[in-house]
């Protein structure tokens, strides 16, 4: 009986160490997408403009650029 209650516990545990994972890596690491898109920037030739996607009609959700 009590066999059923840790796998019941192993269980959620997991589903929720899952969950946690794919937040994370949905919403990414705090600072994480900005710190990145700040130190590509630093490199980057904006020969065509502060808009990094240009002179094409490209972008992205945050208009910058996007960790690999």
């Amino acid at each position: 009986m009590w066999h059923r209650s840790i796998g019941k516990l192993v269980a959620l545990m997991l589903f929720l160490l899952a969950t946690a994972l794919s937040l994370n890596v949905v919403t990414g690491n705090p600072g994480g997408e900005s710190s990145y898109a700040e130190e590509v920037s630093r490199n980057y030739d904006f020969k065509f403009g502060p808009n990094p996607f240009a002179p094409g009609n490209a972008t992205s959700v945050t208009g910058t650029f996007i960790p690999g």
